[in-house]
């Protein structure tokens, strides 16, 4: 919910369906924005699902509209990591569509 603040969201129901997430430390009520936000990553427009928890620190990247958007590595020793962007995929009501081999 702090995210949402830095962000300039008010979240209540006119603009946010209310509901509840499994996280490891139990449920937690979830506020889902509707209209989702933009983002710059890489010198790339998205845009983006969000989310917002109460009492998550950190931001949590989705699937589809992030880490299908890139390869990401993620570098322990060096304490790095990289993204390396995708072409575009077609998405489907059932998930990806496959990609030629």
């Amino acid at each position: 919910m702090e995210w949402a603040k830095a962000l300039g969201i008010q979240l209540d129901v006119t603009c946010c369906e209310k509901s509840t997430a499994e996280t490891a430390g139990g449920p937690a009520e979830l506020w889902i924005y509707r209209q989702g936000i933009k983002a710059l990553i890489d010198g790339r427009k998205h845009h983006l699902k969000a989310s917002f928890c109460k009492g998550l620190k950190v931001a949590l990247l989705g699937r589809r509209d992030f880490f299908d958007a890139y390869k990401v590595t993620f570098d322990e020793r060096e304490e790095s990591f990289t993204l390396e962007p995708y072409g575009p995929r077609e998405w489907s009501e059932t998930g990806p569509t496959p990609r030629p081999r």
